[in-house]
């Protein structure tokens, strides 16, 4: 029997923990009161500008928190509220921040080693894989994962949905379409992403048909697959903002009063407004290296 290598299997997943946790500690010794604010179901005060009520929630919480407590529809989807209310049952707006805050890490952790996985194969490169995932688990966007916001349980949807996009998924075509079905109506219910996930699926089946000149069959079904999820998963909710606000597009008019628009910002290219644009450019970058 071929004996496993410490260094070969453990070592990606030993760097990527690592960074994680020294991060986490430079973080908390900086400001102390990180510690609490993720180990504490208590409300902690905070400095904050004198215009904004005062709370120690990051605000997003806050409004799933309420949701979930009081079955409401607002610009924010449910899901996230749900399984944490079906995990741990919780009582009061203090132990939703609590158990949002512990989800979402534990969520980032296990998943990692997923992410680094499905990475690797896609680029059938393990330092390559290794340097994205690293990126992925301690860049500045990376602390929306672990403070209780839906980003940790979407990226999580998000990296499985990649893995059922693969070549290399050996899969039957059935199971992985209807994989891919749960998959999109879990994330259209976690996230505004119905618009999106249209678009993006009909632009990348027109860009492989401008490239190939011709159409696929699967991959004709599966951008009917992902459009119809995506509009399953919204009209769940949706049916739930009609019963309780008598309007099933109501978050996207609660989103269009908090001044959120439809529109193609190929400003961003030029002046990007969140460190994000910053990762992609050095994952375009790393690639082109790893790969020249």
């Amino acid at each position: 029997m071929k004996k496993i290598k410490f260094t070969t299997v453990l070592t990606p997943y030993l760097v990527l923990y690592s960074a994680f946790v020294v991060c986490a500690i430079v973080g908390m010794l900086i400001f102390p009161d990180t510690f609490h604010k993720f180990f504490s179901s208590t409300q902690l005060p905070r400095t904050i500008p004198p215009q904004l009520p005062h709370t120690s929630y990051y605000w997003d919480i806050e409004h799933y928190a309420n949701m979930a407590l009081q079955n409401t529809c607002t610009a924010f989807y449910p899901l996230w509220g749900f399984i944490t209310n079906w995990i741990f049952h919780p009582q009061n707006l203090d132990q939703f921040t609590y158990y949002f805050k512990i989800t979402a890490t534990a969520i980032f952790i296990i998943s990692t080693p997923l992410v680094f996985w499905v990475f690797k194969k896609a680029f059938k490169n393990e330092y390559l894989a290794l340097i994205i995932t690293l990126a992925y688990t301690v860049n500045p966007m990376a602390i929306f994962r672990v403070i209780g916001y839906t980003e940790s349980l979407f990226s999580f949807l998000g990296i499985l949905f990649i893995w059922l996009l693969l070549p290399e998924n050996k899969l039957n075509e059935k199971i992985k379409l209807i994989l891919l079905l749960f998959i999109v109506i879990f994330m259209a219910l976690t996230r505004p992403v119905l618009i999106q996930m249209i678009v993006a699926s009909l632009l990348s089946l027109s860009t492989i048909f401008l490239l190939t000149n011709k159409f696929s069959k699967n991959y004709i079904l599966t951008t009917i697959i992902i459009s119809i999820s995506a509009i399953l998963g919204y009209s769940i909710y949706g049916v739930s903002c009609f019963e309780l606000r008598g309007n099933f597009f109501a978050p996207f008019h609660d989103q269009k009063q908090w001044g959120k628009t439809l529109g193609l910002n190929l400003d961003l290219v030029f002046f990007p407004k969140s460190p994000l644009f910053d990762l992609l450019g050095l994952y375009i970058f790393a690639s082109f290296n790893f790969n020249n």
